[in-house]
C-alpha cells in the first residue's frame, strides 16, 4: 500500500472522538487530494511524543507555502473552458493592510477530494489554529506599520513558485527554467523567501491565509460552524474573533460574485 508522507513533528491520526484530519491513505502518491492532505497537514500541530513535552508551531514560510499550495489546488480547472487559475501569492510590504482588501478568486473553489463533515470541521480548526500560532494581532490594524520585503541583490518581486518560464507563449517548446531560480538544490525563489525577517514572513502568511479563508468559507462553512460553536463552549475568545472576522471578510468579499459559490 502507499504510504502518506507526513512532515517530521506533523500530527498523528487523531485521538478518539476528535476531529479526523485529512491526512492518511485513500489518495495515490503525488496526486492533487494527496498534495491537500500533505498541505493541511502542516497546520496541526502534532501532539508531543517526547520529553520536553513542547513542539514549535508551523514556521510561517511553511504555513504560506501550504495556503498557497491548497489555494492552487483548489482552482485547478478541469477542461479548457474553465476559469483561469488565481494569480500566484507575491510577498508584500504591507501584508496586514492587504488583509483589508482581498479579491475574490476567479471562480468557485473545487477540491480535489471529498470531505466528511468531520473532516471539514478538522480541517476549519486547524486552519484557525495556525493564524492563531502565528502570534499576531488579529483581525489587523489597518494602520499597523509596515514589515518590508527584502529584495537583496537578486531584485524583483518574490513570487512563490513562479519562474521565468512560465512567461514563454505555449507554443515554445524546450524552455527551461531560469539558471537562477535552479542554481544548487534550492531554489532561489525559496532561499529569498527564507531570508525574509520573522515580522514580513508572518504578516505575508497570515495574509496568503485570510486569501486561502475565501476558499474555507465555502468549502468548510459548516466546520467553522462546528468550530466555532466548541470555541465558544470553551470561551477560547481569540479563535472566535479569528474565525468570525474571517468569515466576515469573506462574505463581504464574495458579495455580488453569487457565482462563486456552488449551489447548495
Amino acid at each position: 500500500g502507499v504510504v502518506p508522507w507526513r512532515p517530521a513533528g506533523r500530527a498523528a491520526p487523531a485521538a478518539a472522538g476528535a476531529a479526523a484530519p485529512i491526512v492518511g491513505t485513500g489518495a495515490p502518491h503525488g496526486s492533487a487530494a494527496a498534495l491537500v492532505r500533505t498541505a493541511a497537514s502542516l497546520f496541526r500541530t502534532a501532539e508531543p511524543t517526547l520529553e520536553p513535552p513542547f513542539i514549535k508551531p508551523t514556521p510561517p514560510s511553511l504555513t504560506m507555502y501550504a495556503a498557497e499550495m491548497l489555494r492552487v489546488l483548489f482552482h485547478m480547472p478541469e477542461e479548457a473552458s474553465a476559469t483561469s487559475p488565481p494569480p500566484s501569492f507575491q510577498l508584500l510590504d504591507d501584508a496586514a493592510r492587504a488583509i483589508h482588501h482581498l479579491s475574490a478568486p476567479p471562480g468557485a473553489p473545487v477540491p480535489p477530494l471529498d470531505m466528511s463533515e468531520a473532516q471539514r470541521e478538522a480541517l476549519a480548526t486547524d486552519f484557525v489554529g495556525a493564524l492563531v500560532d502565528l502570534n499576531l494581532t488579529l483581525p489587523p490594524d489597518p494602520n499597523t506599520k509596515n514589515a518590508p520585503a527584502s529584495l537583496d541583490e537578486a531584485g524583483g518581486d518574490i513570487i512563490l513558485g513562479w519562474d521565468p518560464a512560465l512567461q514563454s507563449p505555449e507554443d515554445a517548446e524546450g524552455v527551461a527554467p531560469s539558471a537562477s531560480s535552479t542554481a544548487g538544490m534550492v531554489p532561489t525563489e525559496v532561499l529569498r523567501v527564507l531570508a525574509q525577517s520573522h515580522e514580513c514572513l508572518s504578516w505575508n502568511a497570515a495574509f496568503s491565509m485570510y486569501t486561502l479563508g475565501l476558499d474555507l468559507s465555502v468549502v468548510c462553512k459548516d466546520g467553522f460552524q462546528a468550530s466555532m460553536a466548541k470555541w465558544r463552549r470553551r470561551k477560547e475568545q481569540a479563535k472566535v474573533l479569528i474565525a468570525a472576522d474571517l468569515l466576515d471578510r469573506a462574505k463581504r468579499t464574495l458579495a455580488g460574485g453569487s457565482q462563486l459559490v456552488p449551489a447548495a
